[in-house]
């Protein structure tokens, strides 16, 4: 028996809907099997130019049978075809696998006969076509039709130029090509490829992802400047969208690092003022460059704290910040720390001023020191301060701890009495702080002590605290007891 056995599911389907199905076979090749379709309560008819007859039976003498109608030769046209108003009234089967699959796609638009056609190995499979369906709407243009194609072969269900690449340079930055391959299997890379130009304007005459990476990098360098109508627009923004979207940012992450090794991009920029880099996050070594150059200044005292705060602040947006977060902290506490002790005054008129400007004042140079230390002894290439934290050490230790001490030493020595008008001694803090709390039995109160609790670390602490919702804190200070315990 033919193949017209496989027409039958179609035919089926269309029954299923309708109570006429029209069957032109130009050629007829089908003429001799129509009896082995056995289509249930379905009468076939040939047309045998009859077709007066043939419209008063479907419509007056039988009107609720069903039928197929069989035309074989050339069917006429226009006004010559009597049964024209039928056919366009219930639709026209063919047998041939094109129109078959473009009939099963339930796609209508013109061309996506083409489509089938230049594609016929793609639709041999019934597992993808099945999720090809999934995707489809009738409206569905050509160029519609084999986006959502690659997607199926991507294992996705976007098909936007956007999604689409960003599967294949996740892909590339592993080092695979497997996905890719597959759609240039079903010759799909030239569909690709034409709306990479048409899109986003990249033009190679031999096109692949490698060099479709580089070019896309190269003109981001160059800022997206082109005399393309349109400009570069559409790469510029989806570029964007690759980096900063978590889905593949870490794999241009990946791409960025291999283009700037191929291009030498470190030696591009290797004389370049550090602020004309502020703005630039493409690769690694902009925040190395900065992070050197800017330690630096800040140690020779020709960056100004507000300015390095600028640039820390900025450069927090960049995509590399985490391998480089703590150095740009260390350059922000130290540059603060050496502009504070420039000109900051030790003078000391009192014994309970000097505690008053130590709480009011002083304490944020132990503060910047502490965090300065902290975040240069973590950094996991800490090299770049080590010119700035000579700087700090030597400025701490002389300038503060030094004169802080000879400012400070002559009230104590003068102190008759440890006690203070400014600040409460510990001794009070249970009958002032903790009794009103817990008077009464009704309420608790929990007291953490901490030998290194300081207090710019309580400082510190209470800020955090602030930042969280529904909690504050306050901060205050009282006279420790000679010879100090806890």
């Amino acid at each position: 028996m033919s193949e017209i056995a496989g027409f039958r599911e179609h035919l089926a389907r269309r029954f299923a809907g309708q109570r006429v199905v029209f069957w032109h076979d130009p050629e007829g090749e089908y003429a001799a099997d129509l009896e082995h379709l056995d289509l249930p309560g379905v009468s076939v008819i040939r047309v045998a130019r009859d077709e007066y007859g043939l419209k008063n039976r479907l419509l007056r003498e039988e009107p609720t049978r069903k039928f197929l109608v069989y035309r074989d030769g050339v069917v006429p046209t226009g006004v010559g075809n009597w049964l024209l108003d039928l056919e366009l009234a219930y639709g026209v089967f063919t047998a041939d696998r094109t129109s078959l699959i473009q009939n099963d796609l339930g796609l209508t638009t013109e061309g996506i006969d083409e489509v089938v056609r230049a594609h016929e190995k793609f639709f041999r499979a019934a597992k993808r076509v099945q999720s090809l369906k999934t995707l489809l709407e009738p409206e569905d243009s050509p160029d519609r039709l084999r986006a959502k194609m690659s997607a199926v072969l991507l294992g996705q269900q976007e098909h936007s130029l956007l999604e689409l690449t960003r599967t294949l340079l996740i892909e590339n930055a592993t080092g695979g090509s497997a996905k890719f391959k597959s759609v240039a299997d079903q010759q799909l890379d030239e569909f690709y490829w034409g709306g990479v130009e048409k899109i986003y304007g990249y033009t190679s005459s031999d096109p692949s992802i490698d060099d479709f990476v580089l070019w896309m990098f190269q003109q981001a360098i160059a800022g997206f400047r082109s005399d393309r109508p349109g400009g570069l627009r559409n790469i510029q923004l989806d570029f964007n969208s690759l980096r900063f979207d978590l889905r593949s940012q870490s794999a241009l992450a990946t791409l960025a690092k291999r283009v700037s090794t191929s291009i030498s991009y470190a030696n591009t920029i290797e004389n370049a003022d550090f602020r004309d880099l502020v703005g630039n996050d493409l690769f690694e070594e902009v925040d190395q460059k900065i992070i050197s150059d800017i330690a630096r200044e800040v140690a020779a005292r020709t960056a100004t704290a507000r300015e390095v705060a600028e640039v820390v602040r900025k450069r927090k947006s960049s995509i590399w910040v985490e391998g480089y977060r703590k150095l740009y902290a260390a350059i922000e506490s130290g540059s603060e720390l050496l502009g504070e002790l420039t000109s900051i005054s030790l003078a000391i008129n009192s014994f309970d001023d000097g505690l008053d400007r130590y709480r009011r004042q002083w304490y944020r140079i132990d503060q910047l020191y502490r965090q300065f230390v902290y975040a240069a002894r973590t950094a996991e290439h800490p090299k770049p301060l080590e010119e700035l934290r000579g700087e700090v050490e030597k400025f701490y230790a002389n300038k503060f701890l030094f004169e802080l001490g000879n400012a400070w030493q002559p009230h104590v020595d003068a102190a008759d009495r440890w006690q203070s008008t400014v600040l409460r001694p510990q001794t009070a803090f249970y009958p002032e702080h903790v009794a009103p709390i817990t008077k009464g039995g009704r309420n608790k109160a929990v007291v953490i002590i901490s030998d290194a609790l300081r207090y710019e670390i309580a400082d510190e602490l209470g800020t955090r605290i602030r930042q969280e919702d529904r909690f504050d804190a306050d901060l205050d200070a009282v006279l420790g007891v000679l010879p100090s315990y806890t």
